[in-house]
């Protein structure tokens, strides 16, 4: 690997990171559907340069790219808010991981863990209590990773299929 002994960099995103961002949303998208092809796409539906242009404006967003050698191995889009979910609940300043993806090919070399400690930085700095995301079930190499890095799980989501609707959508 031409990244095995070099650190990456983490950073905002910017407009020059769009084909690095596509490129990884599109990899997070077929791992998705290799692991689940009843609910996943083959690849992710928006993204036009002028989408991600007005995403990287989005007051409460930031977009992050993880880089080596000037090449976008990492993503992150995050966005922060402040609510409970329900009403028995105190009201908590969260930001949320909507999609974290670091490229398969440079996995282990502390880029996942470089994105999630700016993520946490910059909550931090902006009076967040919260960190919180997702993660699908059957992604267990995810799910190990948070594991590693400190995120507990602390509730569960379910689901009940109700139709078995038949998506057509070729790869």
């Amino acid at each position: 690997m031409p990244y095995a002994t070099q650190t990456a960099a983490v950073r905002r995103a910017t407009m020059s990171d769009f084909a690095g961002v596509v490129r990884l949303r599109d990899q997070l998208a077929r791992q998705s559907r290799a692991r689940r092809p009843d609910i996943y796409r083959p690849m992710m539906l928006g993204q036009t340069e002028a989408l991600f242009n007005a995403q990287l404006g989005v007051p409460g967003e930031t977009i992050y790219v993880a880089e080596i050698a000037g090449a976008v191995i990492g993503y992150a889009w995050v966005a922060t808010g402040e609510g409970t979910g329900n009403d028995g609940m105190f009201p908590r300043r969260f930001a949320y991981v909507n999609q974290l993806i670091v490229d398969a090919s440079t996995h282990n070399r502390g880029a996942g863990r470089a994105l999630l400690a700016s993520i946490e930085a910059d909550a931090l700095a902006d009076g967040v209590e919260v960190l919180q995301l997702n993660v699908d079930a059957t992604n267990v190499d995810a799910k190990a990773f948070y594991d590693r890095v400190g995120w507990g799980s602390v509730s569960e989501m379910r689901q009940k299929l109700l139709r078995d609707v038949r998506r057509i959508e070729h790869d």
